[in-house]
């Protein structure tokens, strides 16, 4: 049998497994319809023809198997639009041509299976970038050139199997990198020189089929110096190791420095400090102290093994930043009067180039100086100044084009009540540091790449109101610790990248009035705990993992006006408790698992504007009682398993613009009120319209 092309029309399907089915024909492009499809198996059948561009629309799949089977043609560029792809299996097929480079893109790819074609030319060195790869099967095709060094990049490789190709050349020291790898084949080549050393340790190898002995060891070559950040009287320098490692364990690294103004043929004129980093030693990073602010220095790496000192990195610069004095320069006036605005002006100095790295002529690219009335500062201005003592309490720097780090020295002012570092280009963590600021009353800091977790000390800010974090790159969990916060009345982490559970401790947020967690990869349940948020108006936890049914208790949250759950994977009956909600205005909980019949309590909802329950698997009749929600604009209710007739009731609903109904089993007629809906699909249900009498 063939795949019906039908199958393009579920427009719910996630999966769909039809492997080892005898199956024959061509591949049906409406696949590429299957918006939700997250799985596509139909492997091990005698599958003709070739790969349907189409297929690249699907922006949920995962998981692409079409090994085993006949196909022909090309591999088509389209499927490196597959953002979400963990495992491409096209294995074992007749498929030509080239591997497309844009497969490189695939940046959550974990197994690429291309092995058993006719596949020519090169392998893209663009493989190198899919940093999560754990399998690399290109074996048995027609492969020519040379392997990438850029392989050497994946980590994570555990089995590398490029056998049965035409490639040539020496086999790169970069591979002997890949510590996780556990199977290497590379026989059945032209490959010559001689097999890196490292990789005398993989243990499931075709080393005695390819006639080459290993390669002697080696001193290392030279590491890269990726950053040189300027900080007071220092440079704090970090590096990336070297492809080739001469065979042997790096045991340490070596830095030199040399004022850029010093002749560098000297040697002698150099500062050499040794063995900065040592093996398991931690992160590839350190900081020269003792420099000179505003001198340019030359710095370089060099990497140690066994087999002795490696060669010394290219030469970066950098520019060690200074403070000034803040009471002697001017920055503070009466400053024996203002000893803590002092404090306060020496420690943003302090930050300054953290947050906005200097220019290349060394430049601050913010106007904080010594020399400058701190009142005249970027971000500060006379409301900033209040207090007796005068003190810092507000700190404007949202929209100033930082792209530096948040600098722990900001925790310092311990007066401040306002800090805005939002819509910038920050990066790096938030440091722990922040929670030390006990009178800060808003923390704004979303619309960054802020990367690494929320920390747990935030929940030490007793007087924080509103803490926006939102459109990051956040990770880990929510901190149960962020409960502690009574006084907080808006929580935004949406946006991030956060996992984990909501904590229930966030049930003992009083005040809360705004909660925030969308579009992230949070999962379990909804605590029922979030029902003690009295002075909740607004629930958004739309576009994430979470399970389990939604907990009556939220019917106690009598302020909420709008409740935003789609697209998880919520489940259970709608509680009929919802009916409570008499203020709610937007009621969104489509692309879940919920079932039963809709609660004609939910007629009492008198203020509902916009209610969105399709694509779920809600049963049963719809309640008259929805005729009741005169305020009604939007009813989606399509793709369930509704059924009976459609309350008259309904065509009384005289705001109603938008109406989605079908892909559920109506009967009877459609009410006379509903067919001047401006905006519906009425027309798909195939019913008559009723007469009026």
């Amino acid at each position: 049998d063939e795949i019906p092309t039908e199958f393009g029309n579920l427009d719910n399907l996630t999966t769909l497994n039809v492997s080892d089915n005898r199956l024959t024909g061509e591949i049906p492009a409406e696949l590429g319809n299957l918006d939700n499809l997250k799985t596509l198996n139909i492997s091990k059948n005698q599958l003709t023809g070739e790969i349907p561009t189409e297929l690249g629309n699907l922006d949920n799949l995962k998981w692409l198997y079409l090994n085993d089977n006949d196909l022909t043609g090309e591999i088509p560029p389209e499927l490196g639009n597959l953002d979400n792809l963990k495992t491409l299996a096209l294995s074992s097929n007749q498929l030509t041509g080239i591997i497309p480079t844009v497969l490189g893109n695939l940046a959550n790819l974990q197994t690429l299976w291309l092995g058993g074609n006719r596949l020519t030319s090169g392998i893209p060195k663009e493989l190198g970038n899919l940093a999560d790869l754990r399998g690399l099967y290109l074996g048995s095709n027609r492969l020519t050139g040379q392997i990438p060094t850029e392989l050497g990049r994946l980590n994570r490789l555990v089995q590398l199997l490029l056998s049965h190709n035409d490639l040539e050349g020496s086999i790169p020291a970069s591979l002997g990198n890949l510590r996780n790898l556990e199977r290497l084949w590379l026989s059945n080549n032209r490959l010559t020189g001689c097999v890196p050393p490292r990789l005398r340790y993989v243990p499931d190898n075709d080393f005695d089929q390819l006639g080459l002995s290993f390669c002697a060891l080696s001193p290392p070559d030279a590491p890269t110096i990726g950053s040189v950040t300027p900080e007071l009287d220092s440079l704090a320098i970090s590096w990336s190791p070297p492809l080739n490692d001469g065979g042997s364990d790096i045991t340490a690294y070596d830095l030199r420095h040399i004022e850029t103004s010093a002749d560098e043929t000297v040697d002698s004129n150099w500062t050499v400090t040794e063995d900065v980093w040592t093996a398991g030693g931690g992160d590839l990073e350190y900081t020269l102290t003792g420099l000179t602010a505003d001198i340019q220095y030359d710095i370089q790496v060099r990497a140690v093994n066994a087999e002795g000192d490696g060669s010394w990195s290219e030469t970066v610069t950098g520019i060690p930043s200074g403070v000034g004095n803040c009471a002697a320069d001017g920055a503070v006036p009466d400053a024996a009067n203002n000893p803590d605005l002092v404090s306060d002006c020496t420690a943003l100095l302090t930050a300054r180039d953290a947050l906005a790295p200097p220019l290349a002529n060394g430049e601050p690219r913010l106007n904080w100086s010594s020399d400058t009335p701190i009142v005249d500062w970027d971000g500060i201005g006379d409301d900033s100044l209040q207090g007796s003592p005068t003190r810092v309490t507000r700190l404007y720097l949202n929209g100033f084009g930082l792209d530096g780090t948040i600098p722990s020295e900001l925790s310092n002012l311990s007066a401040l009540r306002v800090l805005h570092l939002h819509d910038n280009e920050l990066s790096g963590t938030i440091p722990s540091d922040l929670g030390d600021l006990l009178k800060l009353n808003y923390l704004y800091a979303h619309n960054n790449d802020l990367t690494g977790s929320i920390p747990a000390e935030l929940g030490g800010l007793a007087s924080l109101r509103r803490l926006f974090l939102h459109s990051n790159d956040l990770t880990g969990s929510i901190p149960a610790e962020l409960g502690k916060l009574k006084s907080l009345t808006h929580l935004w982490l949406k946006d991030n990248d956060l996992t984990g559970v909501i904590p229930a401790e966030l049930g003992d947020m009083s005040s809360l009035d705004w909660l925030h967690i969308a579009e992230n990869d949070i999962g379990g349940a909804i605590p029922a705990e979030l029902g003690s948020l009295t002075k909740l108006r607004r629930l958004y936890v739309y576009e994430n993992d979470l399970s389990g049914p939604i907990p009556g208790e939220v019917g106690n949250l009598t302020r909420l006006t709008h409740i935003v759950a789609q697209e998880n994977d919520l489940s259970g009956e709608l509680p009929e408790e919802l009916g409570n909600l008499t203020n709610l205005v937007w009621l969104g909980l489509y692309d879940n698992d919920l079932e039963g019949e809709i609660p004609e309590e939910m007629g009492g909802l008198a203020k509902l504007q916009r209610l969105y329950l399709h694509h779920n698997e809600l049963s049963g009749e719809i309640p008259e009682e929805l005729g009741e929600l005169s305020e009604m604009t939007n009813l989606w209710l399509n793709h369930n398993y509704l059924s009976g007739q459609i309350p008259v009731s309904l065509g009384a609903l005289a705001k109603l613009s938008r109406l989605r109904l079908a892909g559920n089993v109506f009967t009877g007629c459609l009410p006379a009120g509903l067919v001047d809906v401006s905006n519906s699909d009425t027309d798909e249900l195939g019913l008559e319209t009723c007469s009026e009498g």
